[in-house]
């Protein structure tokens, strides 16, 4: 037996739902338009905050490729700074010539001249020296400039030395280097030797 529905009963007010389920409130519509509206926003807030993330991420590596590579660099001329041989102080591989072409106009010009004042000494006295980096450290990194702490070994041999063999000298360098035209170029050097 089927239920039969009164056709004079009244309709039913909008806010009730019919029998199927589906709501009749006029505002409906615009509560699921502000509800996806909200959903946008929701969105590319989060897409900002996911870019200034990105951005983020992007400047900390930025920031540590220059550590890393300011750091491989004062290893590279620290050992060039501290290595010579008075055979061949200018030649085209030479360790002076190769500090000279990653410098600063300044340094290089302040380089020459302590290089030149040194000269006459080492070729008289046939001296050579081999420096090796046993340790290494970035201790500012600003911008495009770096400030790296090196202790150098530098192993000297010279005729003055007779069967007394190499004597090595441990000292302390703080080197900075600019970055310039995509490289690391040292711009200044301070030397202390402990006694």
């Amino acid at each position: 037996m089927e239920t039969q529905i009164p056709t004079d009963a009244p309709a039913p007010p909008p806010y009730q739902t019919t029998r199927s389920g589906l709501g009749q409130n006029p505002a409906l519509p615009i509560l699921a338009g502000a509800l996806a509206l909200l959903l946008v926003v929701a969105l590319v807030l989060s897409l900002l905050d996911l870019s200034s993330k990105n951005g983020k991420v992007n400047s900390l590596n930025r920031q540590n490729t220059l550590r890393q590579t300011a750091l491989q660099a004062a290893n590279k001329y620290g050992i060039d700074f501290a290595s010579y041989n008075y055979a061949d102080l200018h030649g085209a591989t030479a360790p002076w010539t190769l500090l000279e072409a990653h410098s600063t106009a300044k340094f290089m010009s302040e380089f020459k001249q302590t290089s030149s004042a040194l000269q006459p000494s080492i070729v008289a006295y046939k001296v050579t020296a081999a420096a090796t980096i046993p340790m290494a450290a970035v201790s500012s990194l600003v911008g495009d400039k770096a400030i790296v702490m090196l202790q150098v070994s530098q192993k000297i041999t010279n005729s003055a030395q007779g069967k007394s063999g190499a004597q090595t000298v441990p000292f302390l360098v703080v080197m900075t280097l600019q970055h310039q035209k995509g490289q690391w170029n040292v711009d200044n050097v301070q030397v202390s030797i402990s006694g």
